[in-house]
């Protein structure tokens, strides 16, 4: 395989954290904490100054809302300067080394000298996500001004089509129609409401009522 122009590139040193069940010894933990504690570890045993650092790939296969860029929090909370490059990248299970090759990248073109690179995930604290209208609900409650609008807005749900409502349906459900038997037998057991006579099956039999 032909190696990519430019310099070479060298892994110097690396350490993760253990390998945990979810749910047990780090369900306390996220996955900002766990990438904190392995840069500053890294930091630390590779005696390697601060101000040597040009920048900071970090990935998370699962987005968290809270930290939208992963690298620059993971610096920022090992205590590493302010003015170093951070961004975050994701490849699904690959995150980890889709940054260990933008890291490399980045050094053989000469943009960068050194490069911290990684990942984290943490099972025990993944973002749980609501559907559309759970959300359209939650930010309409935070709108309200008293405890009976926010109630309002999960008890009473808008009902005004959506514009990927198809046509001809109604709130997002399409038309149901009732089969012709069930319709008359409903209709008959409403009361204040005419029925059509049923004609008589044999010789001798009374009529039913038609009003009830």
């Amino acid at each position: 395989m032909p190696t990519r122009p430019g310099r070479r590139a060298a892994i110097v040193a690396g350490l993760r954290t253990p390998f945990v069940k979810s749910g047990t010894a780090f369900k306390g933990l996220t996955a900002l904490d766990l990438g904190r504690i392995a840069v500053s570890e890294l930091v630390q045993r590779c005696e390697l100054p601060a101000k040597e650092i040009d920048q900071i790939v970090f990935g998370v296969v699962i987005p968290i809302v809270q930290w939208p860029n992963i690298a620059r929090e993971v610096g920022l909370a090992a205590g590493l300067p302010k003015n170093i490059e951070a961004h975050s990248v994701a490849r699904a299970c690959a995150t980890s080394l889709q940054a260990l090759t933008a890291a490399a990248d980045a050094i053989a073109t000469g943009e960068v000298d050194v490069v911290i690179a990684g990942g984290a995930e943490a099972l025990s604290d993944v973002p749980i996500t609501y559907s559309r209208p759970v959300a359209q609900a939650v930010v309409s409650a935070a709108k309200g001004k008293t405890l009976v609008d926010k109630l309002k807005a999960f008890c009473c749900p808008s009902r005004r089509p959506s514009p990927s409502t198809p046509p001809g349906s109604r709130w997002g459900r399409a038309p149901r129609r009732w089969p012709r038997r069930t319709a008359s037998r409903a209709r008959r057991r409403m009361p204040g409401r005419t029925a059509r006579t049923p004609a008589p099956r044999g010789p001798g039999r009374k009529e039913p009522s038609a009003t009830r």
